[in-house]
């Protein structure tokens, strides 16, 4: 590959706590710094960022070229970048903000991600550390809706050809703007997780910015009548009566509606086609669904460490297959192998999938006949050589960094398990063997755990969960007599011994029918083998506290909506009946009690509800 060449253009105001570090991450980042030409454009010419500057002039002329611009007043975030971009001699400019730090290698990762991509590949975005930007990707393909404007390389000829960032928007939402002409343009957006980046925009996790509230509301504004739909617009408008706003912002923002009219009709006309075939997604004064755990910090970016032994089964299906590995081949963490049981004979579609990753870390294994999703697991079990393990159905699917998440939950050695939320996403098989529709993008179960809610209902998608080698030594795998609901079984027999870590946040992608006859066909078989699990473990005994069980209870309050209680009391005391759970002293009618109770609340709340709903 031939050496890529950088310009990277960063905006200063009132920047000089952060100068000294920014420019020594830039030159020690292991790359070479003959090919980093720096741009700095500033947007205060008289806060004293200059002579920081000076300061930092030792390491400044180790670049191979270093532009200083004052400006004489403060333009902006994406005016200033925009004349910026201007004094860029190279085809990628590297648009980074000055309060962040270039981990080691982030260079190298990104002019890799730029020379392996096609032509329509216009953006690049590296991640952010300790808060990754929440927003979904397609885990398949890397690409994003929007980039993140902290830390991003653009194509030069792309980023003039849009016309750069929007000179109407002073701060915040303009990374939006510039991503959805890009996109506009027929350029492809393309999220490089490898890539990492360090950025201080937040003194404390959730912290809320006032200045970062009021710009968000008008711009998001400002895209909606730019890009939006019509029913788009009119719930934009709906965003001035949030509570949060202050009325005084929310008048001056009200102003500014028949300008942001003016200004976008001319872009809608020139650009209706492209905006009739092209989805913009609008959540609020967000632009994309946001993965939970926003403010999730994993210490610091971990590539190595144990290996991790991860196991799809799979069954003619090689398209499903591919995605499912693609997601893998993905990962932020780099110690991981792949055992791929074919449940069935030998087959050339799957092997030519394996074999086009052109890795050694695969290990492929056909079970020769047909023997069930059980018996593939075990034997891709009995395959491992690491040192934790992760199931991952074809059908499903990892976020980059869903490893590197659970193998630094578990790292301080108090945990041997750890799991994270998931999607749960509806697909319709539009045409066979593999070509889908998704028709939704939900989040999955977020409940806290524990081992006792785990006996009446499985809050662990199999994928989910990161799990120790010696979990398995100890009890065993998946029940080969069972034909659905194995993972849940694998859990309530790894609970009785495990130590489990929650991470609060969405790492996986949990697939499930997305045609309504599949659905309910699908669910009556689940619920209908309830009975055959239930039946295995009648006779174990599961001693509780009442404390427990008190805390079960509550945790129905908390974390279901009151039409679901019912379903998930009745389930609950199926599982204390069913079960066995006893109170010290054995008691069998405690948990009748216990329904009474919680039935009587469940009431309670239920009439105080209705005669809410009648006064109002």
């Amino acid at each position: 590959m031939t050496d890529m060449h950088f310009t990277i253009v960063t905006v200063l105001y009132h920047s000089r706590k952060w100068i000294h570090d920014y420019v020594r991450s830039i030159v020690d980042s292991g790359y070479d710094n003959r090919l980093i030409d720096l741009v700095l454009v500033d947007n205060a010419k008289n806060s004293g960022d200059v002579r920081s500057l000076s300061s930092a002039e030792k390491n400044l002329k180790r670049l191979n070229r270093y532009t200083y611009l004052p400006l004489k007043k403060n333009l902006g975030f994406g005016r200033a970048n925009n004349i910026g971009s201007e004094k860029a001699m190279t085809e990628i400019i590297f648009f980074l903000n000055i309060d962040t730090e270039l981990d080691h290698g982030c260079l190298s990762v990104l002019a890799e991600a730029i020379q392996t991509s096609t032509e329509e590949t216009g953006l690049w975005e590296c991640r952010q550390f300790p808060y990754e930007h929440p927003k979904y990707y397609d885990p398949v393909t890397m690409e994003c809706s929007w980039s993140s404007g902290a830390c991003f390389a653009v194509r030069k000829s792309a980023f003039s050809a849009v016309g750069g960032f929007d000179r109407h928007i002073h701060m915040y939402c303009e990374d939006v703007e510039l991503s959805w002409k890009l996109r506009l343009n027929g350029y492809r957006l393309r999220y490089v997780p490898r890539a990492v980046v360090h950025h201080y925009a937040y003194r404390y996790p959730g912290e809320l910015k006032t200045v970062q509230m009021h710009h968000s509301l008008k711009n998001a504004v400002y895209l909606r009548f730019r890009y939006g739909t019509m029913a788009d617009i009119l719930q934009g408008l709906l965003l001035f009566f949030r509570r949060s706003y202050a009325r005084r912002h929310v008048l001056r923002i009200l102003l500014f509606c028949p300008l942001f009219f003016v200004r976008s009709l001319k872009f809608r006309l020139d650009h209706r086609r492209d905006l009739r075939g092209t989805k913009f997604q609008f959540h609020g004064t967000d632009f994309a669904l946001h993965r939970k755990g926003a403010f999730y910090n994993p210490g610091g970016p971990r590539q190595t460490g144990p290996m991790v032994s991860v196991i799809i089964r799979t069954v003619d299906r090689p398209a499903a297959l591919r995605e499912a590995m693609m997601t893998v081949i993905h990962q932020t963490y780099d110690n991981f192998e792949i055992i791929v049981v074919q449940d069935g004979a030998r087959d050339d579609r799957t092997e030519a999938v394996i074999e086009a990753f052109d890795t050694d870390r695969i290990k492929y294994i056909p079970t020769g006949e047909k023997v069930g999703r059980c018996r593939a697991g075990n034997i891709g079990l009995a395959n491992t050589s690491g040192e934790y393990i992760n199931f991952l159905d074809d059908d499903d699917l990892f976020f980059a960094d869903h490893l590197e998440t659970l193998i630094g939950a578990i790292a301080g050695g108090e945990f041997d398990a750890a799991w994270a939320l998931s999607f749960v996403t509806p697909q319709i098989i539009i045409q066979k063997p593999y070509t889908y529709r998704i028709i939704d993008i939900l989040h999955g179960i977020d409940v806290a755990y524990d081992p006792h809610s785990l006996l009446y209902f499985n809050q662990f998608p199999i994928q989910s969960v990161l799990f120790s080698r010696h979990l398995f030594e100890m009890h065993g795998g998946l029940d080969e007599k069972l034909t659905y609901l194995e993972d849940w079984d694998l859990w309530l027999r790894y609970s009785q011994s495990w130590k489990i870590k929650r991470v609060e946040k969405t790492t996986s992608i949990f697939r499930v029918p997305g045609d309504v006859q599949e659905a309910r066909e699908r669910s009556e078989k689940l619920e209908a083998y309830h009975e055959t699990l239930y039946r295995k473990y009648y006779d174990r005994e599961f001693r509780v506290s009442g404390r427990d069980l008190i805390e079960m209870s509550s945790q129905i309050f908390n974390c279901f909506p009151l039409k679901m209680m019912r379903h998930e009391i009745d389930n609950m005391d199926n599982s204390l009946a069913r079960n066995c759970l006893y109170l010290p002293g054995g008691d069998p009618l405690f948990h009748n009690s216990l329904k009474t109770v919680v039935m009587k609340i469940f009431q309670k709340i239920s009439g105080k509800n209705r005669k809410g709903n009648r006064a109002k």
